[in-house]
């Protein structure tokens, strides 16, 4: 397969998008398929023209001095953002289906995002190194104000592998294939190889794997597994669902005096 646009965005020019993918049955029950797509954006109005908006009393930690903070935050747009550029390339394996619609899949991508356009990170040090007019302390160093516009991040680069089993058993009869009665499971697990955002040119790279915080949960965490299980007859449906992340470990973001902070599971 293959496609692409040439779309033309008033201020910001011609932006290309691209992809080119393969779909490929070697043998029965195994199935290939890999993807890789270019697609470059402009930021949407709203992140542009957007009016600043003061809100006062959002709580919000402060991984600098570990402490939960009461301050004014800024929303709006911002004039100055520039297009994102989004690269991902995948590669999939399916095998099956056995013993009803029973299959395993694997899932393999990688994802870099050159300008990505989004809101600042957690505060760390070197967050608020890199846009130091985005924060305002009073004279005890305590955080009163952070401007949280959008803003251009230099660049995101993340690869990840989804992986696991859907399994799908007939229960008695029934009418119809999409009605069937029917018992389904799946498992998952995503495991994060790598998760790092470069914030600005000269700054060190922010690993969300370890140490950089992700949101105000903590890191990135290394897997997450899902759990779906349905149980369906004569059109009535129970449906238990269950996730787990992993723990994680939280700094600074100063390397002088690191000072971690531990999430547990979840």
């Amino acid at each position: 397969t293959f496609s692409a646009s040439l779309d033309s965005v008033s201020d910001f020019g011609n932006l290309f998008s691209g992809s080119v993918g393969l779909d490929w049955h070697p043998v029965k029950k195994l199935h290939l398929d890999a993807i890789y797509t270019d697609h470059r954006t402009a930021p949407t109005v709203q992140q542009l023209r957007a009016p600043p908006i003061y809100t006062t009393n959002v709580e919000t930690f402060d991984y600098i001095t570990q402490q939960t903070v009461y301050l004014t935050e800024i929303t709006g747009g911002n004039d100055a953002l520039a297009p994102a550029d989004s690269r991902q390339s995948s590669f999939g394996v399916s095998v099956g289906p056995f013993a009803g619609k029973t299959e395993f899949l694997a899932h393999y991508e990688e994802s870099r995002i050159s300008n990505a356009i989004g809101s600042l990170p957690p505060t760390n040090a070197a967050v608020e190194s890199a846009f130091p007019d985005r924060f305002v302390r009073d004279v005890d160093g305590t955080l009163i104000e952070i401007d949280d516009r959008w803003v251009n991040l230099e660049r995101e680069h993340v690869d990840d592998v989804k992986w696991g089993v859907n399994v799908w058993i007939p229960v008695g009869e029934s009418q119809a294939m999409a009605m069937a009665n029917r018992i389904e499971f799946s498992l998952f697990d995503t495991w994060y190889l790598r998760d790092v955002t470069l914030i600005r040119s000269g700054f060190p790279e922010l690993n969300l794997l370890d140490g950089a915080p992700s949101d105000v949960t903590g890191g990135q965490p290394r897997h997450k597994i899902e759990f779906h299980t349905l149980y369906h007859r004569d059109g009535v449906g129970v449906l238990l669902a269950v996730a787990w992340r992993s723990p994680t470990v939280v700094g600074s973001g100063d390397p002088a005096a690191p000072d971690p902070i531990y999430f547990s599971s979840l």
